[in-house]
């Protein structure tokens, strides 16, 4: 059995194990999905079903982003978990998780985490770009890490999984999850670093920041599907106006809404349709100021960072 077998078939064995022992009532984790390159969260209630549970590099969704599902919006403080919950997670997902618990949203004695060592989760949009006009009718993993395609005449391609993994692990250097009952060793080496131009607001100069930002809100579409994804957002606590009629004042209110929370994750960068950089608009400039002027965003033009970070 490979190293990467034998961490997917580890981690079936304790989430069964967790289930047929009601040590947690429901695992959250993945299946194999019908879309190439990516893989389904799924609540898994019986073991039995957890030997379908799977873990690759398609794994991206966080699901720490599920939690607040599972436990009751203003439950009194300190107060014991009525459910139990166990998940698996990348090291940004436990620190999500975690955080999430140092807030009071989550009880620690709600969770059981299984943390797994990461090296990177694949963008698929890298992988199809990689096809040029081929497309993929199914995708996994061979044994040293690489992604096998088949494709729509029938042929089988691979491809070498580090320039495909997705701009925020190439720039993430936290491999280890912390604070989690078990962690399992998936890392598959070493990850190419993230492309030159690649970085946080403050490594560059307020106009830097200013020509930045203009051009990642001129290609913002006002979705709100940064925030949506966001395993940190709070409905209750979000006062921002309506992304579409003012784009900067979305991802203002995303900074002051994140400062000092955001565990960079990168599930707002990979659930953009339109590949802005998420995670730059969240970042301090170098006065530790937000990169967002919504009063002179309209339309998506700011002209100066804002206000100073809370």
């Amino acid at each position: 059995m490979s190293p990467r077998a034998a961490v997917q078939a580890r981690l079936r064995e304790l989430a069964g194990g967790l289930l047929r022992g009601r040590r947690v009532d429901v695992f959250l984790g993945f299946r194999k999905s019908g879309i190439p390159f990516r893989a389904r969260p799924v609540a898994f209630h019986d073991a039995e079903d957890t030997e379908s549970l799977v873990w690759n590099s398609f794994c991206s969704h966080s699901l720490a982003a599920y939690l607040r599902d599972w436990f009751p919006v203003g439950g009194a403080a300190g107060a014991a978990a009525t459910v139990r919950v166990g998940l698996a997670v990348k090291p940004c997902d436990a620190r999500a998780a975690l955080r999430l618990v140092a807030e009071g949203v989550v009880p620690r004695d709600g969770l059981f985490l299984i943390g797994i060592r990461c090296s990177g989760m694949l963008d698929r949009r890298r992988a199809e770009a990689a096809l040029g006009r081929r497309e993929a009718l199914g995708a996994g993993e061979n044994d040293g890490g690489d992604i096998r395609v088949v494709v729509d005449d029938g042929s089988e391609v691979t491809l070498p999984r580090s320039p495909l993994l997705h701009r925020v692990c190439r720039e993430c250097r936290e491999r280890e999850p912390q604070g989690c009952e078990v962690v399992l060793d998936g890392a598959d080496g070493p990850v190419d670093e993230a492309p030159a131009g690649r970085g946080p607001a403050a490594a560059l100069s307020e106009e830097e920041v200013r020509r930045r930002v203009a051009a990642e809100l001129a290609r913002c579409l006002g979705c709100g599907a940064c925030r949506s994804v966001c395993p940190l957002f709070d409905e209750e606590a979000w006062t921002g106006c309506g992304p579409v009629e003012d784009r900067a004042g979305l991802h203002a209110e995303r900074f002051h809404h994140l400062a000092g929370r955001c565990t960079s994750c990168g599930a707002c960068d990979r659930a953009c349709p339109a590949g802005v950089d998420t995670l730059f608009l969240v970042r301090p400039t170098p006065a530790g100021r937000c990169p967002v002027e919504p009063a002179a965003g309209r339309n998506g033009a700011p002209s100066a960072p804002g206000g100073p970070s809370p």
